[in-house]
């Protein structure tokens, strides 16, 4: 079981001097059993991880998760380190053992991920709109970009965290119409763009035209994103000139 479980295992006695490690720790380290057993874990390089292994041969169990570099390969990883004490026959402690999953993939994932989205989140809120996310049953925004504190005086939390923020900020005389139509609209896969008013933090009253695009997976809305643009100004009257003849 040591040496075949797909997670590294390394034991270590009372002076956190390692006694054992398997292969796939090894590997981890992307060095060899031969360097790793003797290390002193006092002595490693990066000392990150010390504290849990202290606690361990202490008697108390702790794990962490964090970046690391290894003394014997030199290379930086992203790893969850899972500590506990290590006892005899009688329940003396003698030591501790550890296990360690490699997490780097994962973790350089998340990071790729969180940098797209916010290079998202950049570009989108320099655009002269809302830009929108939205869940298609409920209609609560996932997202929202920063215009709508230019336009509407709300913040973006104030957005998010009210899961009903929409509709309630839709003018009375248009909520039922919206919704009803947009709902429709959802729920028969089709995009759609529609124009109505709502009520700004201040008391103003702010003309929307709103283009919303329905995502679609095996027949079933599954996502709305859209823009909301202000038309308050074209729908302001215009002056009549008549011309004398």
């Amino acid at each position: 079981l040591f040496e075949q479980t797909p997670v590294g295992v390394y034991t270590y006695d009372k002076n956190l001097i390692i006694m054992h490690t398997n292969e796939r720790h090894a590997e981890i380290m992307q060095s060899s059993k031969e360097k790793i057993i003797g290390l002193d874990i006092r002595g490693l390089a990066d000392k990150s991880f010390n504290d849990i292994h202290e606690r361990a041969v202490r008697g108390e169990s702790a794990s962490r998760e964090g970046f690391y570099r290894s003394t014997t390969g030199n290379i930086p990883l992203y790893i969850m380190v899972s500590a506990a004490p290590l006892r005899d026959a009688s329940g003396r402690i003698i030591g501790g053992m550890s296990v360690v999953e490699d997490m780097t993939e994962r973790k350089r994932a998340e990071i790729a991920f969180l940098q797209s989205r916010q290079r998202y989140e950049n570009l989108v809120n320099t655009v002269d709109g809302i830009v929108w996310e939205a869940e298609p049953e409920s209609f609560r925004f996932t997202f929202v970009s920063k215009q709508v504190e230019r336009i509407f005086g709300y913040t973006t939390e104030e957005w998010l965290e009210n899961h009903k923020f929409w509709t309630e900020k839709l003018h009375p005389e248009d909520r039922e119409r919206v919704v009803n139509y947009c709902r429709t609209s959802t729920e028969s896969l089709k995009d759609h763009v529609i124009e109505y008013r709502m009520i700004a933090a201040d008391g103003r009253v702010v003309w929307m035209r709103d283009i919303v695009s329905v995502e679609v997976e095996d027949g079933v809305a599954v996502g709305l994103k859209g823009i909301m643009i202000d038309i308050t100004d074209l729908k302001k009257p215009r002056p009549f000139y008549s011309k004398a003849l």
